[in-house]
């Protein structure tokens, strides 16, 4: 379950541990890549549908993803739409510590 908050509820840190997202996506590919202490890639591609989840994936949102080492939480930095999906690509640089800026 892939959880969504839009920019304008993610700056409160706070948010992210005790409410659930302003939605929850059902992308139609999402894969995350990691390499241990460097890059962590995630590609995400949202189908446009009348339900309109695809609205709540902006950047400056942020997205929880479950991952190997439980779950992991992404800035969203640019979209892409088309008439058919929303892509997003976020790539965070090695860090010692992940953190949300």
């Amino acid at each position: 379950m892939i959880q969504c908050w839009k920019a304008s509820n993610a700056q409160v840190p706070s948010k992210f541990y005790f409410y659930n997202g302003d939605t929850t996506l059902f992308p139609s590919f999402c894969e995350l890549s990691a390499e241990i202490n460097g890059t962590w890639e995630l590609t995400l591609k949202q189908p446009v549908l009348p339900d309109k989840r695809f609205t709540f994936i902006e950047p400056g949102g942020i997205l929880q993803v479950p991952s190997f080492n439980g779950r992991q939480y992404f800035r969203i930095i640019k979209t892409e739409l088309t008439e058919t999906e929303l892509s997003l690509i976020h790539i965070s640089e090695p860090t010692r510590l992940r953190r949300i800026s």
